[in-house]
């Protein structure tokens, strides 16, 4: 109700009051003005692609206040100051359905939509176990008819969630059952969470802890991990005119942040991941090239992609450029990726690893150079390796691997 007075309609998706006091606070110093706040929501309210509104919220679009002044980047989310955002969760959030007929029905009812400055970013369908039509299969199924009546409040979304109170399932927008996962991560709990949460809840709301639900729920809406998910970890891939929205399993994630936290250890820049078959390598590298190369304390590093088979290079080549991960590029000769490294080029490079050995004569000592070597094991043993490192004497060098290892390797 409290949410309901703050709408003018529920045809409109967005809190627009906590939007529009955030786009000014948030742009402020770049001359963004409430007039020009209002356009912005204007603009954002006529989206209807998910992807175009997923780069306003990773704050890649740009607004032009008038034709004398030069376009500015607007961000709807503070990324680095988490407290400067405004969190908001809301149950049986009204939206008016738009498109096909829900027999005696206006509107559709999620059970739980959360909002970051007044837009919908997650749509969470809770069921109780009680029946085989009462899963989070069927919470699934719920999603998928939310998003075909009421596309609008879904143009923003950035994933959801189904959960029956036993299992608990997270999907990028769009996805159908079979790309829901389970979020299993428990490393960034807090030493006391267990105890604390279970306290808090059978207080608060008389409901016994579940550790399964309640550190999913933790580990996927922390704030840090969800603004975090929200904007390096959602991709959109393109082949043959076909476009998939795909979001980070949890080994994924915890991947990513690993390797980051790694190479901006001084102390240890080396590092060995092991993926097991079948279990989104490639795109592990991806989000790792991406949170690197915008990572501000790295400065604008080059990264570099190492495979040892042709078959590989066209792998990861198609998975970088159907993901249009911005600054990719293929180093296609030895020559080639010679040009590249001599003339300090910036970018995400792919290369095989054999192109080193014809590279003898240049050294190139940035420290900000990141190295993923893909199948390490196979390739950093030999001369091969010995050639690579010699080249690119500071690096810092990550490897991935889908054979078992052993931690004292």
């Amino acid at each position: 109700e409290k949410l309901d007075k703050l709408r003018d309609y529920y045809d409109n998706p967005f809190i627009i009051s906590y939007l529009k006091e955030t786009i000014v606070r948030l742009n402020g110093e770049k001359g963004i003005t409430e007039e020009h706040a209002d356009a912005i929501i204007h603009r954002l309210q006529r989206i209807e692609s998910n992807e175009e509104f997923s780069k306003w919220l990773k704050g890649e679009q740009s607004f032009k206040p008038s034709q004398s002044e030069n376009a500015v980047t607007i961000r709807l989310i503070d990324i680095d100051d988490l407290q400067n955002n405004r969190f908001t969760v809301t149950n049986q959030f009204k939206q008016t359905i738009t498109h096909g007929v829900i027999e005696n029905e206006k509107h559709i009812k999620p059970d739980i939509v959360l909002f970051i400055n007044g837009i919908p970013t997650t749509v969470i369908e809770c069921k109780v176990l009680s029946t085989e039509e009462s899963t989070w299969q069927e919470g699934i199924k719920q999603l998928e008819r939310y998003q075909k009546h009421s596309p609008k409040l879904f143009a923003s979304n950035c994933f959801n969630v189904a959960t029956d109170g036993h299992i608990l399932k997270y999907g990028a927008t769009g996805s159908s059952s079979g790309y829901f996962f389970e979020w299993k991560d428990d490393k960034g709990l807090p030493a006391d969470f267990d105890e604390s949460q279970s306290e808090f809840l059978e207080l608060e709301t008389g409901r016994e802890y579940n550790p399964y639900i309640d550190r999913a729920v933790y580990g996927l809406f922390n704030h840090q991990a969800y603004v975090d998910l929200i904007h390096n970890f959602i991709v959109f891939e393109t082949a043959e005119n076909v476009t998939i929205k795909k979001i980070a399993r949890y080994q994924q994630f915890r991947a990513t942040n690993k390797i980051v936290n790694r190479v901006l250890n001084d102390e240890m820049r080396t590092g060995l991941v092991w993926h097991t078959q079948g279990s989104g390598k490639s795109l592990t590298m991806l989000f790792t090239a991406w949170k690197l190369r915008k990572h501000p304390a790295l400065n604008n590093p080059t990264v570099l992609i190492v495979v040892d088979r042709k078959d590989l290079d066209n792998q990861i080549t198609g998975t970088f450029i159907s993901s249009k991960l911005p600054n990719t590029v293929r180093a296609n000769s030895i020559r080639d990726l010679r040009d590249k490294l001599k003339h300090d080029r910036r970018e995400v490079i792919i290369s095989t690893v054999f192109k080193f050995s014809e590279l003898k004569d240049i050294l190139v000592e940035r420290e900000n150079i990141i190295v993923l070597v893909d199948e390490a094991h196979r390739s950093q043993e030999g001369l091969n390796a010995i050639e690579m490192r010699g080249v690119l004497k500071n690096a810092c060098f990550i490897g991935f691997t889908g054979t078992p290892i052993d931690r004292s390797d």
